[in-house]
């Protein structure tokens, strides 16, 4: 999946694998996109949303939300996330 960013979002994704990381997307039986900021196989950081024109921002936010693990070893998960799906 390709979404676009604004540059200095992009920076921070690109840093983000960098350092060991990576981003995971799925999409539930239920509808709902599940997006996964993973690092040395510890979730970091998840997003849920509705699959549709939410994505790009729920994209956007789980990549600033990675941005304070990019310097981590990957020990401490954020499973909190934000609920997008409305309810």
């Amino acid at each position: 999946m390709t979404i676009d960013v604004p540059e200095e979002v992009e920076k921070i994704a690109l840093d983000f694998i960098e350092s060991g990381g990576r981003y995971e997307c799925e999409e539930l039986s239920t509808g709902i996109v599940s997006l996964t900021a993973v690092k040395h196989g510890d979730d970091m950081a998840i997003q849920l949303c509705r699959n549709g024109p939410e994505v790009p921002s729920a994209v956007e936010r789980l990549i600033m939300r990675s941005k304070r693990f990019i310097h981590e070893a990957g020990t401490t998960a954020d499973n909190r996330g934000d609920d997008d799906r409305g309810t």
